[in-house]
């Protein structure tokens, strides 16, 4: 079938940001629905979407042309103004740029890149400066209405307008440029089409027909313009709200642009003159590396073998022949494939970081599985050691360069990336781009937002939303699909929320990786700016990158590094000595008894409730088992019972089972059970014969459910395991196995390595407590809630904690005589500036004699009255001898005095010993005056719960003032120790009684129609915090609540467990306060019975122990017995125990007890 005689050269795919909703993929098979040769890309200020674009066409058997609408300044890029604001447009012009060939698609790469480095102001703009200099191979069209010649002609400014053509003749020549004719219906466009086609003939110039596509279909353009309403962040009813004018900004078909340019039947023809002038292809594996400053005399191969055999003696001890012939295997690879110098750079950077102080992880990814990494010192971990696989790394048929992800501090990445400027140059160095698209969730927010759906109903109808695709929502969440057609306001949110999902909403830069360069960056990629970045950003994300064959790095900062640095640093000022990380025996008892223990918090990767609850059960002995649960700790393996079975076989090996008994090498040390990837890679080659480079094609196919290439080696495996004479039923058994394990199966390499980190953390936590607390607490300055969370784990563990003090404390947390003493900058309200502020001073002109000696020394005006009263309130003048609250009284006036001392002579007055007796008599005298006009009738423990309110809200938990200090007997009788499991346990319609105070009150108004309010109380109860509704009755006085609401003050809360119907007409249970008592009138109560939880991974033979256990305790107590996983709830409640205290206690004993529960209602 013959091609149409037209394509389209003005097009905005989803990369014009919430303005163009062509997506690249649909709009290809749009053009191939309509026979089209080719069609253009021609998005705003950007080429970010030219390779996606490219792909999609491509697979069409479509031409694709590659081009942007630019922005061009009216003056000068470099002017950052309005212009004139009423002669000369404020607003740049638009202009169309299409690239020839590869060659001259670098300019149009260096135009786009200098409009954000120079131009950008609003809008990344050119002008025709730099537009001349680079114009070379660049077809160029008018434009739209927005651009300058129909500018000038709108406004009848027409020798304007033949200024600027004359200027755009002289830059392109007659052959490269073209007047643009568009119409959508606006009056407007015919004037400037009359115009454009005199200037044609006046000046021999052709002219090309164009339609402003912005999206697809005809049908869409409601639907647009509520994408244009989330672009400006307005509202559906909102008459001044950003539209196009006109209509038919879709993608027309040939017949229907015939039927708008009927009369000009060249300006279609012209559409293919412009395609056989365009001509890009672009060239994918070719490496393009920056070159390595080699040593005189080596090539890149000879270096990096002469490095890496170094190494590989520092190592061993003794180069077996196993680690030869692996090493000389792995190099083989690596210089075949051209990639030593890769190895070279990655090499480079890290032994420059370690060299310089750095602490580097010991390893990320599969780079871990080479043998040559670890000789490098790119890795830490012993690949043999581990049983890790290299051609999981690097498999022999892979083209592309590997890709070795490296961990660093993070507060000294950024002196990473400029050792990588300064070995490259700066020019020859960017960080990568990265697109944040609309998914289901934020689709929705944002289309409910314009049609003026609340907030609340929206969070209510995303809350049901449980995948990023609205199409799968709508195909498997019958729930989700019955509230959304429930009216008609929903169901047009729904339309419209499909149509923009997945369009993108701002570009954003890539976490970590960056991109170096051979030649300046700026003439082999487009380039933006941006304001989270000192570099420059690439206009490519990292996959197209990659593909261009440019080398792209991973630099990631990780604060686990940093606090492992930091608590090195603490030990050897406390201790004198400098601990090495390779020097951490792996097998320390010590270290698998912390992680078994619940004492987690802290340490890498395994600090969540449910991890800590799983490594209880596992009681790991070695790394090998710590590389098992960082493996296996993911929702897949959770709900199929994956982990409980791991657990079961690791405690009971005479339920370990092989599927061939060839294959226990490779399923020893996860007892039978398939956990890695390269486990499957390993079996493929053992019992099918696999070559290493076949079993991970293996692993990419089951990995991926990539079907032809699933059958391929299914096949393949089925066959060379029967070949060697393996029972074909029980091979086909295990390829489905291997097919359902894969979904569930980890990087081993990966694994491994953050093991090593898992284990070091736990060993500084284990041996060096206060140390490791410190440098934890310490790096999580910025986050209050772990902050609190850390200082509780700290005290638990026999810590001491110093409040904050303006003599004594350091910008952050330190150890001053074995206590941790609380950093200024950790203070919300002071920060780091003011604290820097406050110990420089102190360090230069010795401690602070008293308050007015402070106000006298310290600049008010950036120690202001808010961070100073910050600081009284948390206790940091405590050492002072004053109150806190008559202190807040008598600051205004001693500020003031302070001041008026400060202007009379010019400088501090610390030192002027004849005005000291009279400024401390003035200073008591103040304080005490304020002091006699508080009401003090209040006792001890009110002030302590004033303090802890101020300390809880500065500092994030209450210091130097517990509340509950005081009931702890109580508490520890009657508060179960995990109240989050115990909620999770508490059946409809059972009580309980928690002592504790509240840390917070939130008043909500009742949204069901009936009148009054509810509270949500955040309670702590000595262990944790939880959120509790309180639903007040109407027969108690408001004072009692006006009482029993106040913060910090202990109470005895009763709960009870409700069922009620969720949003989405689920039955769920809320735990309801139903009362609240003072804590004096709480006595020690009598236990009515207990409920006992049981671990989710317990075993059989842990419920027979338990079980003999009971037989010989038998009594009078009750006793309900819960069990909780993924399959369901289980109770046993026909139990009775004696209800001695020692009884229980050896209940509590047991490890797979996950808690005891008294109930005394």
């Amino acid at each position: 079938m013959a091609k149409t005689p037209f394509v389209h050269l003005h097009t905005h795919t989803e990369y014009s940001m919430l303005d163009g909703a062509c997506k690249v993929k649909k709009l290809a098979k749009k053009a191939a629905a309509f026979d089209m040769p080719a069609a253009a890309i021609t998005d705003h200020g950007n080429l970010h979407g030219i390779i996606a674009f490219c792909d999609a066409m491509s697979a069409e058997n479509i031409q694709p042309i590659v081009g942007q609408e630019f922005y061009v300044a009216p003056k000068d890029r470099k002017i950052k103004s309005k212009i004139n604001n009423s002669v000369d447009p404020q607003n740049p012009f638009h202009l169309i740029l299409l690239a020839k060939n590869e060659i001259c698609l670098k300019n149009l790469y260096f135009l786009s890149s200098i409009s954000y480095i120079e131009g950008f102001y609003y809008k990344p703009r050119i002008d025709k400066e730099i537009l001349a200099s680079h114009s070379e191979g660049l077809i160029a069209l008018t434009a739209c209405l927005a651009g300058e010649i129909p500018y000038y002609i709108q406004r009848d400014e027409i020798e304007k307008a033949k200024k600027s053509l004359s200027e755009y003749l002289d830059i392109f020549g007659k052959e490269n440029l073209f007047l643009e004719l568009m119409y959508h219906g606006i009056e407007a466009e015919k004037k400037v089409n009359r115009t454009l086609i005199e200037f044609s003939r006046l000046y021999g110039l052709d002219i090309v027909a164009t339609n402003d596509n912005h999206y697809l279909e005809k049908d869409d353009a409601e639907k647009h313009n509520i994408l244009l309403a989330i672009q400006t962040q307005s509202t559906i009813d909102d008459k001044q709200r950003f539209m196009f004018d006109g209509s038919g900004y879709y993608f027309k078909s040939y017949e229907e642009m015939k039927q708008i340019f009927q009369d000009y039947p060249e300006a279609l023809n012209n559409t293919l003159k412009i395609m056989e002038m365009c001509k890009v292809n672009f060239k994918f594996g070719e490496m393009n590396l920056p070159k390595y400053p080699l040593d005189e005399g080596y090539s890149e191969e000879t270096m990096l073998k002469k490095l890496a055999e170094e190494g590989l003696k520092r190592r061993y001890t003794e180069i077996t022949p196993e680690i030869k012939d692996r090493f000389d295997y792995e190099f083989n690879v690596i210089s075949s494939k051209k990639f030593c110098g890769y190895f070279l750079i990655v090499w480079d950077l890290i032994n420059w970081s370690k060299s310089n102080g750095i602490l580097v992880g010991p390893g990320r990814g599969s780079a871990g599985g080479s043998i040559l990494a670890y000789a490098l010192g790119i890795t830490d971990i012993d690949p043999l050691k581990h049983n890790l696989m290299f051609e999981r790394f690097l498999n022999p048929e892979r083209t592309n360069m590997p890709d070795i992800d490296i961990d660093f501090q993070d507060v000294e990445r950024p002196r990473v990336i400029d050792y990588i400027k300064q070995r490259y140059g700066a020019d020859h160095v960017a960080a990568i781009g990265a697109f944040s698209a609309l998914k289901a969730k934020q689709a929705i927010k944002d289309v409910a937002r314009v049609l003026k759906i609340s907030a609340s109903d929206a969070n209510k109808i995303t809350s049901l939303i449980n995948s990023d695709s609205l199409e799968e929502e709508i195909k498997t969440n019958e729930t989700f699909k019955s509230v959304m057609e429930q009216n008609e306001l929903y169901t047009k949110c729904l339309e419209y929320a499909l149509f923009v999902e997945g369009l993108f909403r701002q570009t954003t830069i890539h976490a970590a990786g960056v991109v170096i360069t051979q030649n300046p960056v700026i003439n082999e990629l487009p380039l933006m700016i941006s304001s989270d970045s000192n570099l420059i950003v690439s206009q490519f994300e990292k996959d197209t990158v990659e593909r261009l064959g440019y080398l792209k790095m991973d630099i990631l900062g990780i604060n686990y590094l940093t606090i492992l640095k930091d608590t090195i640093d603490y030990i050897y000022k406390r201790h004198g000595v400098r601990i090495l990380l390779e020097n951490i025996p792996l097998e320390d008892e010590k270290i698998y008894k912390l992680l078994s223990s619940e004492n987690t918090a802290g340490c890498f990767q395994v600090e969540a409730a449910g991890f800590t609850k799983m490594l209880k059960q596992l009681k790991p002995k070695n790394i090998e088992d710590i590389t098992a649960a960082l493996a296996l700790y993911r929702p897949g393996p959770l709900k199929s019972g994956y982990v409980a079975t791991y657990i079961d076989r690791k405690n009971n090996p005479e339920k370990i089972e092989y599927p061939f008994e060839e294959l226990k090498p490779v399923l020893t040390e996860t007892y039978g059970v398939i956990a890695y990837q390269e486990q499957i890679m390993k079996i493929s080659m053992i019992l099918s014969g696999f070559t290493g480079a076949e079993a991970d094609t293996l692993r990419k196919a089951v990995a991926k459910k990539k079907g032809d290439l699933m059958e391929k080696m299914k096949n393949k495996f089925i066959e060379g395991a029967v070949k060697r004479g393996k029972d074909e039923k029980k091979v086909v058994q295990l390829f489905e196995d291997i097919n359902n394990f894969a979904d569930y199966c980890f990087n081993k390499s990966h694994s491994a390595a953050y093991a090593y980190l898992t284990v070091y953390t736990a060993y500084f936590k284990a041996y060096y407590p206060i140390e490791f607390m410190t440098a934890l607490i310490k790096n999580n300055i910025d986050d209050i809630d772990k902050v609190s969370s850390y200082v509780r784990n700290a005290k638990n563990m026999g810590i001491k904690f110093v409040t904050p003090s303006v003599n004594e404390s350091s910008i952050n947390f330190e150890i001053v005589n074995d206590n941790i003493v609380f950093g200024l900058a950790a203070i919300k309200g002071v920060g780091e500036a003011a604290a820097e502020l406050i110990i420089n001073e102190r360090e230069k002109n010795g401690k602070f004699k008293d308050f007015l000696d402070f106000l006298f020394r310290m600049d008010l005006q950036k120690i202001n009255k808010k961070i100073i009263e910050a600081l009284i309130q948390v206790g940091a003048f405590d050492w002072t001898g004053h109150e806190r609250q008559p202190l807040l009284k008598a600051y205004d006036e001693l500020s003031e005095y302070a001041l008026s001392k400060k202007n009379d002579d010019g400088s501090s007055l610390f030192d002027e010993t004849n005005n000291e007796n009279f400024e401390e008599s003035y200073q008591n005298s103040l304080i005490t005056k304020y002091k006699d006009s508080i009401d003090f009738s209040l006792d001890k423990d009110d002030k302590i719960y004033e303090y802890a309110r101020w300390e809880a809200q500065l500092c994030g938990l209450p210091l130097k003032s517990d509340p509950l200090e005081k009931y702890y007997y109580l508490v520890n009788i009657i508060n179960p120790k995990n109240l989050s499991t115990f909620i999770e346990n508490i059946k409809p319609n059972e009580s309980a009684q928690i002592i504790g105070y509240i840390e917070n009150v939130t008043t909500r108004t009742k949204q069901n129609g009936k009148a009054g309010i509810y509270y949500i109380l955040k309670l702590f109860n000595g262990y944790e915090s939880l959120e509790l509704f309180f639903f007040p009755t109407e027969n108690i006085d408001p004072s009692f609540y006006e009482q029993m609401l106040k913060s910090y003050i202990p109470r005895v809360f009763i709960i009870n467990c409700k069922e009620y119907t969720g949003y989405d007409n689920k039955i769920d249970k809320r735990i309801n306060i139903v009362d609240i008592k003072p804590i004096e009138d709480v006595k020690k109560p009598s236990v009515k019975s207990y409920t006992i939880l049981l671990n989710p991974y317990i075993t059989e033979e842990n419920i027979l122990e338990l079980t003999n256990f009971f037989n010989k305790n038998i009594g009078n107590c009750p006793i309900t017995i819960k069990f909780i996983n993924y399959s369901g709830t289980f109770e046993v409640t026909s139990i009775k125990l004696s209800e001695k205290e020692d009884i229980i206690n050896q209940i509590r004993n047991f490890d797979f007890i996950e808690d005891i529960v008294p109930s005394f209602i």
